[in-house]
Formats: structure tokens, sequence, C-alpha cells
């Protein structure tokens, strides 16, 4: 700008030189531009160049005149444009009322309103019992309504617990209410009694129903032995077993204000032989914003510190940080025990969201003391390091359990005892838990348990275990003396892969023994042995288009099953709604498997007659309730056999044969694409085998010959994904109803062999 300005003032110079003699002499005829004319040696403005409707002023500017401006304005020199004159200029029927068109004819309101600024409102006593009018002109419960521990929740208009009550943007919680923010951080900084700033090291008792509220700033970081220190401020306080208190943090400037509340652990005499002991801590929540508070109980007799900092420094998730202004409030008291929720172990189960201690406080009862639990939990709080106290009474803190994945294990101290699910923080949304407590037992070796149980028709029977050891258990499900489904190495429940659950469906009312078997010689303590009984969820009618909802989720790589009934001859396809990938398998009402699928979105079903049908469903992932089971109308026939045998000859070089058949039916007319896939199993010599594909019109088609001497599976799909011998386009707009039969040669003297599957595909055609 400065060269810019050196430059303008060169310009005027070389002007004015031009203008005048450079010796001295006589001050040449000046030259004035279109629009001025030359008065003693000056240009100034012609008047007569300003338009009509403006004239010239006294600055020698055209302005307008108020000949420009419309009827009822004038024009503002100030603001160089045309405003309204003053009032308003109302419609024919209206008056102006406080700078507003209102009816000019009085405003008659009905029963129960009055009139307001010329409009109707309610009046106040169109509200009913315990409810009041609020400043939307809307009834809404008084805080009377609401009961001990709740307010009234403006957002959703109901009444809800207190920690869930959802304030605005720019408000704060207090005691149940909705309050402006800047107001509540000025109000409450102006009752502090205490500046963190200068606290001394002196423990401070807290005093029941008194509130301490303290202030304080995070000063920018001090450069010490060469590295920048962190500011911090710290509060010291004497804590007793079993006080519950309430620490808040407001920002005053900081941008993030957070805590660690810590016990003060006295260090082992001597350090280097001795671990020093783990100290109870709990901090604010990582994005909290700029307000927080949360609820602790004390565990152990000690004195404990309160450290108040910017939340990412406390958490090391940033470098040393802070400034004059970064200020805070907070408040630190001592409150009441909730009361507990009251519980029986292990019918009843625990859940909740670990953010939300007051409402975590169980007391357990109808227990014996030893009395061993393991909880299976449904819902884990994958965002936050939680934990389950167990205590003894209300003073007494048995055993702190962490929860880490989908298993805890717990011994009850006492007949009757507390549990409190908290976290020590949390860093994101899921936080909820939902834990089921189970009874644990011992199995002698070589020993077993066994049960008796009756299925309605209609019901499945699941059947799991687990055990602290992990070790597998030999299980069965088995009627009249047979098994009907079995496995000699049961997984524990919470194993990653393997058989972790058995299952069977009752077609009609049956009997069915389940036995679980310690096949080691020694003894399996703890025992939990899972049998659960359930209805197949009922989809009722199904017809083209239909898609009806789960009542229920489908838990992950789990059996579930679900009846339908069809009320006419249709060739179908069932799918999950949002193309969920799952295991299907179709079934008759005698049991006989219809036809199965895997690793699938889109489930082929195949043409249904009119009646009812099971449907296995295994899904890789949890699919939610309410998920809609869609059923639609299938050009498509599909259809899978599966470990066909194959005849090996006896001898090698010697030629044997052997043809398996699928039949389709009538309802699909043409072939308007065929797709078919073949995979064999290992160890099968692909230079020694042939594959021939026969349509119900006696056309054959050779779709692999002897090419490779390799022994690797053969796995291939003709002709989408591989070029068959001959092409496969002859059999395209031939009837597809019959018999399509594929022929496999086979010279390899070596029995055993099976075709593991072979599936045909055909598009159909009218």
């Amino acid at each position: 700008m400065r060269t810019l300005t050196k430059l303008s003032a060169l310009a005027i110079l070389a002007a004015s030189a031009i203008a005048c003699g450079g010796d001295g002499g006589e001050v040449e005829q000046r030259e004035c531009g279109p629009g001025t004319y030359l008065v003693d040696g000056q240009c100034e403005v012609d008047e007569s160049n300003c338009g009509a409707g403006s004239i010239l002023n006294d600055e020698g500017q055209c302005e307008p005149t108020g000949e420009i401006c419309g009827e009822n304005t004038t024009y503002d020199a100030g603001q160089g444009r045309c405003v309204p004159n003053i009032g308003i200029q109302c419609a024919e029927g209206t008056i102006e009322v406080d700078g507003e068109c209102v009816p000019e004819d009085a405003v008659e309101c009905a029963e129960g309103t009055v009139v307001a600024n010329n409009q109707c409102v309610p009046a106040d006593d169109i509200c009913g019992d315990g409810t009041e009018p609020d400043n939307q002109d809307r009834c809404r419960p008084t805080d009377e309504v609401c009961g001990e521990g709740t307010s009234f929740d403006v957002a959703t208009r109901t009444c809800v617990p207190t920690s869930l009550l959802s304030c605005g943007a720019g408000t704060i919680q207090i005691d149940g209410t909705c309050r402006l923010r800047a107001g509540v951080v000025a109000d409450l900084a102006a009752t502090a009694t205490l500046n963190l700033d200068e606290a001394g090291e002196t423990p401070i008792d807290l005093v029941s129903g008194e509130a301490l509220v303290f202030t304080g700033n995070i000063d920018a970081p001090e450069l010490s032995e060469g590295e920048y220190v962190q500011d911090l401020d710290t509060l010291l306080i004497n804590g007793t077993p079993g006080q519950w208190i309430r620490v808040a943090i407001h920002a005053n400037g900081m941008p993030e204000p957070g805590f660690v509340f810590m016990e003060e652990v006295a260090e082992p005499a001597n350090p280097e032989a001795e671990e020093p002991p783990a100290p109870f801590s709990r901090t604010s929540d990582a994005g909290a914003g700029l307000d927080f508070s949360r609820e602790i109980v004390i565990p152990n007799e000690g004195v404990y510190a309160l450290n108040v900092g910017p939340i990412a420094q406390l958490l090391e998730l940033a470098g040393p940080a802070g400034g004059e202004d970064w200020g805070y409030v907070g408040s630190i008291e001592l409150i009441d025990a909730p009361t507990p929720t009251a519980v029986e172990f292990p019918q009843d189960a625990i859940s909740g969201d670990v953010r939300h201690l007051t409402e975590n406080f169980y007391e357990v009862s109808g227990v014996a003391e030893g009395d061993q639990f393991v909880f299976f939990l449904n819902q884990v709080p994958s965002d936050a390091q939680a934990e389950v106290q167990i205590w003894t009474d209300a003073t007494t803190l048995a055993e702190t359990i962490t929860i880490d994945g989908g298993v805890f294990i717990m011994n009850a101290p006492a007949e009757s005892f507390f549990l409190l699910v908290d976290r020590v923080y949390s860093d994101g949304p899921a936080t909820a838990y939902n834990a089921q407590p189970n009874s644990s037992q011992t199995i002698d070796g070589e020993a077993s348990i066994t049960e008796t149980i009756t299925l309605a028709a209609g019901e499945y029977i699941t059947i799991s275990q687990w055990n602290g050891a992990e070790a597998n258990l030999s299980a069965s499900i088995s009627a009249g003396g047979e098994a009907l489904v079995e496995s000699s190495a049961l997984r524990p429940r919470t194993a990653t892969s393997g058989t972790r659950a058995l299952q069977w469906f009752a077609f009609e009312e049956t009997e069915v023994t389940v036995t679980f078997e310690n096949t080691s010689e020694d003894a399996l303590e703890g025992v939990v042995v899972g049998i659960a009984v359930a209805s197949a969820i009922d989809l009722g009618e199904v017809a083209p288009g239909a898609a009806p909802t789960l009542s229920r989720a489908l838990p992950a790589e789990t059996q579930s099953y679900l009846t339908f009934e069809t009320t006419e001859l249709i060739n179908w396809t069932i799918a999950l709604q949002g193309n969920i990938v799952a295991d299907f398998e179709l079934i008759a009402t005698d049991g006989s498997l219809i036809t199965e699928a895997v690793n699938t979105a889109l489930f082929r079903a195949g043409e249904l007659a009119v009646g009812r049908f099971l449907l296995k469903v295994t899904p890789a992932d949890t699919v939610p309730a309410n998920t809609a089971v869609q059923f639609e109308v299938s050009t498509v026939f599909e259809q899978s056999l599966f470990d066909v045998a194959v005849n090996s000859p006896s001898e090698n070089n010697i030629v044997a044969t052997t043809t398996s058949t699928i039949t389709v039916p009538q309802s699909c007319q043409r072939v308007g694409s065929i797709e078919v896939y073949v995979t064999t199993n290992q160890g099968t010599w692909q230079d020694e085998l042939t594959l021939k594909l026969t349509s119900p019109a006696s056309q054959t088609v050779r779709l692999f010959t002897p090419s490779s001497t390799t022994s690797s599976p053969l796995d291939r799909t003709f002709p989408t994904l591989h070029t068959p011998v001959d092409s496969m386009d002859v059999f395209v707009g031939q009837n597809a109803p019959g018999d399509w039969t594929l022929e496999v040669e086979y010279t390899w003297s070596n029995s055993g062999r099976t075709l593991p599957e072979w599936r045909l595909t055909i598009d159909c055609v009218e």
C-alpha cells in the first residue's frame, strides 16, 4: 500500500507540471473535461448535467430530489435512498396497531381463548390440572406432575429421568431444568468460595447439602528442563467408602474443560520390588463439550485429588496448552445414594447405560453366599472402559470386575448385596449394556448333565455351554434314544469359530433329551449350560410382493426359524431387506429339505406349492427386529444337488459313468439363459474327467474334457465364468420343463469320489 500511495502522488505532481509553466511564466490555458466549464481558472461542474429529478448539492455532486421517490416515501440523503414515510399504509379493512396491520373489526375468540395482540390464544384456565401455559401458548405439565428424579423435557414434551433431560444449544441442565448457559456460568462463578489457582495441599471435608463451588484458570505451559509442562489445578478432598458425590465442570473461556478424579495412593516401601497399587480413578468423558458432570462413588477411605484441565491434555491426546482466558468454574458435592433397583439372580437381567450411574445401582437378593454367576453381555459398552463393583453393604466394596468382552464372572459375597455398573471414562456413543446372569456348576470327569424337555409343534430348542477353562463338551439333542443333532466338540459360546450351539425344530410335539458330557478325566468347574426354547417367527400368509417384518432380531451366526404359508403355486425368491447375506434352508412340514443356499443375499426358493413351509436363516451379522422379509416372483429356476457319488472304475483307463438329474417344473416354460456350476473334491485328476449336460430335448453339450494333469478340485461356472467345450447357446429357446442330466465320465480308479455340488440355473421366459 505504501508503494501504491507514492505512485499516486507522483501522478498528481506530473499533472500539475503540465498545467503550469515550468519557468515561472504565465499560466497556460486550462482545458476542462466534459460536463464542466472554466470559472476563474478553475473547472466547475455544469449544473445542467444533473439528470431529471436531481440537483447539484453544496459539494458539487448531483443528488436526487424528492420527485423521484414514490408515494408515501421520501429521499433520505444520509442513506442515499428512498425510505417509507413515518407509519405504514395498511390495506382497506385493516388498521395499524404497534407497527402491524390488523383487522379493523374486533377479533372474536371462542370459549377458552382470549385476545392477545389482536389474535386468539389459549386462556390460562384452558389448561387442566397439573398443567400450565408455556411461552408458546401451549399447555405443559407443571413441575409437580413429574415424579422424583424426573423432569419435564421440553424437547420431547415428556417426563424423563433427570440424567436424560435434553437441553438445547446454549443451555445447561440445572436441577432438572434447562437454563441459559451464560447466565448459569456467571451466577455459579459469583458464588465460588475457592480459587483452585490458590488452593492449598490440605484435603477438604465435603459437607452434606453444601456444594463447594470453585474457579480457576489453566495458564499457558511453562518451559522446564527443555520441555513445556501442562498447567493443571488440583483440589484435595477426604473420602469415605460409600459416599456418592457429583462433580461438575463448566467452561468459562477454556475450549473443553475436564477432570480426573483419582485416589492418592502411597508409594510402596520398595518401589523396585513391589508394584504400586492401581489407584481408583474416574475421568470426564471425551467430547463432552463446554459442560460436564458425573456421579462418583468413593470406594476406599483416603484422600482423593480432583485434577482440572483441558480434557485433550488430561487424556494425553494433545500437547500442553493454556492461556490467560482459559477459565473454568466447577462444583463438587455430596449427594444421597439413589434407591437401588431390586433384582434376583439368575432370572433378572441388568441393563442400562454406563454413563447414568444413579440408574445402574442394583440390590441383589435370593442368592447364597459363594454362588457363582456368569454374565453374558448381549450388549457391550464398547466405547467405554466399564467396571462392575460388588458391594457387600453400602460402605464395603468387595470386588471390582472389568467388563472386557462378552462375559464376566462374579461370586455372591452374601445372601444380599449391591451391584454397581460404572465407567472409568467413555469416548463415544456405544455405552449401553445388557447382561444376563447364569448359574454355574461343576461336571465331574467322564460325567454328564441331562435334562428332558417337551417341545410343542412349531417350537425349537437351542443348547450351548460356557466354562472358564474354554474346554469343549460333547453334547446332543435326542429323542427315543436316537440323536437328532450332536457334536463331539461343542465349543464355549464365546468361541470365535466352530460349533457353539445345537438346534432342533419340532414339527410336532416331541419329548427331547439334552445331554452335556465332560469326556475328560478331570472335573470341570464353572460350567454354564444354556437351554432355550422358542417359537419360530410366523410371517403368516405371503403373496407376491409381500414383505412381512421380523418380530425379533436374528442373532449373528445362529440358526433362526421362520414359518410362512403360500396361497398359490409360484416360483419364489426370498430376501432380507437391505441385501443381508445369510445361509438359507427351506424345509417342508415333514422335515425334508426342499432347497438351500449358502452365503447369499437373494435366496431362490424355487416353485412352491400351496402350503406351509419352514425357513431356516443363519445370517452373517445380527439382523435387527422389524427387518422386512421380501417375497417376490422369480423368473429364475435354480436347484443344486450335493455329494453326488462318482462311480470310479475298478481299473485304470476304463471309463465309468455317473449321471445326476435335476427336474425343471412346468412353470419354467422356455430357456432364456442357462448356467451350470460344477465343483469336484480334492484329489480329482482333471485329465481323467469329462462333463456333459443333456437337456429334456436330448440335446447334449460337452462342458469339460480332459485338459490338465492337475489334481486340484474343479470349480467352474459355465458359460458365464468359464467357456465350455461346446457352445451352450443351443439350449436357448428350448422347452425348459423336464429332466436335465449331468453326465460325469471318470477313468481314474479310486473309490470314494463325490461331486460336492452341481447347480443348474435357468432364466425362464414365456
